[in-house]
This record gives C-alpha cells, structure tokens and sequence, in this order.
C-alpha cells in the first residue's frame, strides 16, 4: 500500500505544475490553499495535520464503541494521503512564480484529477 501510495504522489509531483513538475523544496512552500485568504499553513502541514486527524478519530471510535467497528488504519492513512494528491496538478506558476490555479486546474479540479491518479 505504501509503495502504491508513494507512486501516486511521484507522478502527480512529476507531472504537475502545468507539466513543468515540482521541487520538494516549491511544494513546501506552497500554501495549503489558494481559496481561502492568508492562511499560514502549507501544503505539506495540511496532509500530515489531515492524516493525524484521520488516525486519532479512528482511535477514538475505537475506544468509544463497544462494538468494535472494524478500521483498516492503512486504507485510512492511505486515503488521508492521498485526498489532495491532485492539487500538484491543479496548480501552476505564473511568470512571476507566484503558486495560480493553472489551466489544467481550471478544467478539473483536484478531487477530480486526483481520482483519476489513484
């Protein structure tokens, strides 16, 4: 599941930002999202807080049900990492660098794209 997982993020990485790919080093800097205003968050902060807040509500179902409601923490972790996987894709760079909705991303945003990733 890891290998398929990382796979999917290598792709999207490589082929994103209107075909140029990302660095590491750009998608860290980009900001979460671009619909929101000023919010100090990235892109990479917002997958891990989404994956950590994935584990920790399967963790409390676990303690609050006596029912034992059946998790599978890797398909959980899995698709906490994966739900924003298209974002690479919708976003680009303008001339100036400044992170814009690219055209790909104006036709199909990420959930969508990102779908069609995994």
């Amino acid at each position: 599941m890891r290998e398929k997982v990382a796979a999917v993020w290598s792709e999207a990485i490589t082929t994103g930002c209107g075909g140029k790919g990302w660095t590491f080093a750009e998608l860290r800097a980009v900001k979460f999202t671009l619909l929101a205003g000023d919010i100090d968050m990235k892109f990479v902060e917002h997958l891990n807080s989404c994956a950590r807040q994935c584990i920790a509500i399967a963790d409390v179902l676990k303690k609050s049900f006596r029912c034992s409601i059946p998790i599978q923490r890797d398909y959980l972790i899995a698709g906490a990492l994966l739900a924003d996987v298209g974002k690479p894709l919708e976003y680009d760079k303008d001339t100036s660098g400044k992170v814009v909705q690219g055209k790909f991303g104006q036709q199909v945003r990420h959930p969508f794209n990102g779908i069609a990733l995994a």
